[in-house]
């Protein structure tokens, strides 16, 4: 099931860049000046660091949406490494992959990828790509409030990890505080 979600999110936003170069070339250009993928401002054209921060900067609800997708399938892909580590575990008896303790972490930290940090996502980047094309509006409501839910998620990605990569390199307290 997780493969067929990662496959059709990369289908849907390859299937978008195909339309957009598509629908740039019907109108005479052959330049994705007309797309969303397409640099915001003339210095954005010339450096890469500036395009790189038009994206992360970004109010426009379809890059905000890319963006959505392209973290949902970096943690599908952590999520599908997670259950990996699994099924290699349980493929012999005995501990013979991770450590006891991070194993009984795997399973949680499997489930909480991909479901907070794949499933609702994908979900909400398709909705904020697919919806101002649907009702024709040229954005969404309060697009910079779009933008820091976004951030809140990578933020919260690391949260949530950091405990199982503390306990994978064997430190159980930071500061005299348990971990």
């Amino acid at each position: 099931m997780t493969i067929i979600l990662l496959l059709t999110a990369i289908a849907l936003v390859a299937g978008g860049l195909f339309y957009t170069a598509k629908s740039a070339h019907k109108l005479g250009t052959t330049k994705f000046r007309d797309s969303y993928l397409s640099p915001l401002t003339k210095e954005a054209e010339t450096s890469f660091f500036r395009y790189i921060m038009e994206w992360f900067y970004t109010t426009d609800a379809k890059r905000i949406g890319v963006l959505y997708i392209i973290f949902a399938v970096v943690m599908g892909l952590v999520g599908l490494a997670e259950s990996i580590a699994i099924r290699i575990e349980l493929m012999e008896p005995g501990m013979n992959f991770v450590s006891d303790a991070t194993y009984l972490t795997l399973p949680g930290m499997h489930a909480t990828a991909m479901i907070f940090f794949f499933i609702i996502p994908l979900f909400t980047g398709f909705g904020n790509f697919v919806m101002p094309i649907q009702i024709g509006a040229p954005d969404m409501a309060f697009p910079r409030l779009n933008l820091a839910a976004f951030w809140i998620l990578p933020v919260a990605a690391l949260a949530a990890f950091s405990s199982v990569f503390f306990q994978v390199l064997g430190v159980t307290t930071i500061g005299g505080i348990g971990v």
